[in-house]
């Protein structure tokens, strides 16, 4: 037998009670609800009239009308517009709570009793987002000919920073270092020409500007990255010469070695075309570049540890494999920092040689950048060794001739 309630829900004889008590329970609380916010107004016009605190005289006043108003939605409305009235009473009550900590000083237990600690860090980031906005905008607003676009980037970083942490990974340290360091430069830029600006005479003593080329900081960030990876994880990257020219990438090969010696298994592999013969490298330059990654693998295996070192070369890709991948890859520089335990890879793209510019992207451990790779990988059969590496180097002035 089914039977058909006020509430327009079908429901069986066995549910019926349920329906009745939370019927009877909801009369209850609006009853004891409206009663209470009854008693609040009283307890407001007695205060005001002798001469009490106005601060808690009118936070009582205006709780007892928003329960009293929560009390009636929830005997009279509720019955009949169910969905809306109970948003109407949650906002009610609410409001009651929020005004009354904004006119008293309720201590900190007391608030967090009231209302959750979601809810009190939604309202404290929202207040702070206006009040910094509105702070900064009443800053800029006497600026005769404009903020220069400070103001917006200044906004930016707050609210992008602020938004970061929301969304935390395992990359999330890194970049937020990274962003701290580069803030922290702009900053005391900022102090030493502002103190420059305000001399009224002759410098004494010369103020300085530090400014920090693109390889420093992609050697930082790339630096960083690998120190966030725990044994277990791993690296793979197609890589050039160029990007190693003048010690570029001096710390990261310092703390790729590190990570492999605590277990991170690193994989290099060394693409040698066209562009390298275009006279920028040398000879020599390729030969102290390559020689530094051998020893270190060669290292490495002795102790069991995980740097692996290959070439792929346009004079060793005799097989139809090998061409074909070498086409495929010959354009492309980037790295894959794989972190055991996410299911998300960062992958690190370089344009330009001087690394004047990186791409960040999220991968899956099955896209087609790891699998590019893994092909190349498999295409070279040996690990790139000094006997190798010299007769690389011997062809290469002939090379370079007919490039």
């Amino acid at each position: 037998m089914v039977t058909k309630v006020s509430s327009g829900i079908r429901v069986g004889p066995r549910e019926r009670w349920y329906t009745r008590y939370y019927n009877s329970l909801k009369k209850n609380v609006g009853a004891l609800v409206t009663a209470v916010g009854v008693l609040l107004i009283v307890a407001a016009y007695f205060l005001s009239h002798g001469k009490k605190t106005d601060e808690l005289s009118e936070y009582l006043k205006d709780a007892g009308f928003h329960l009293a108003a929560a009390g009636f939605v929830l005997v009279v409305i509720e019955p009949k517009l169910h969905r809306a009235s109970r948003a109407l009473m949650k906002a009610s009550i609410q409001n009651a709570v929020f005004r009354g900590i904004e006119r008293v000083n309720v201590p900190r237990l007391v608030r967090k009793s009231l209302v959750g600690d979601e809810e009190m860090v939604g309202i404290r980031a929202a207040v702070t987002k206006r009040a910094t906005e509105e702070v900064l905008t009443r800053h800029f607003e006497d600026w005769k000919e404009g903020d220069y676009g400070i103001l917006d980037s200044i906004l930016t970083i707050i609210h992008k920073l602020h938004e970061m942490r929301l969304h935390e990974s395992w990359a999330t340290n890194v970049f937020n270092t990274y962003l701290s360091d580069v803030i922290r430069g702009v900053s005391q830029n900022t102090k030493t020409l502002t103190e420059l600006c305000s001399e009224k005479s002759p410098t004494v003593d010369p103020h300085s500007i530090t400014f920090h080329s693109p390889a420093r900081r992609v050697d930082q960030i790339l630096t960083d990255l690998m120190r966030a990876l725990p044994a277990g994880s791993s690296y793979i990257v197609i890589s050039d010469l160029k990007s190693w020219k003048n010690g570029k990438l001096n710390q990261f090969f310092k703390d790729t070695l590190s990570a492999a010696a605590r277990g991170v298994k690193i994989r290099r592999l060394f693409v040698v075309g066209p562009k390298e013969f275009d006279g920028s490298t040398t000879a020599e330059e390729a030969h102290e570049i390559l020689r530094a990654h051998v020893l270190a693998a060669k290292k490495a295996a002795k102790t069991g540890r995980g740097y692996r070192v290959r070439l792929l070369d346009d004079s060793r890709t005799s097989s139809h494999r090998s061409s074909t991948v070498k086409q495929r890859i010959s354009s492309k520089h980037y790295g894959v920092f794989i972190h055991k335990n996410e299911r998300l890879a960062v992958k690190v793209t370089v344009d330009e040689s001087d690394l004047s510019r990186l791409y960040f992207s999220n991968v899956y451990l099955n896209s087609d950048e790891i699998s590019l790779f893994e092909d190349a990988w498999a295409a070279q059969e040996t690990d790139l060794d000094i006997p190798l590496l010299k007769q690389v180097c011997q062809s290469w002035p002939s090379r370079q001739s007919n490039a």
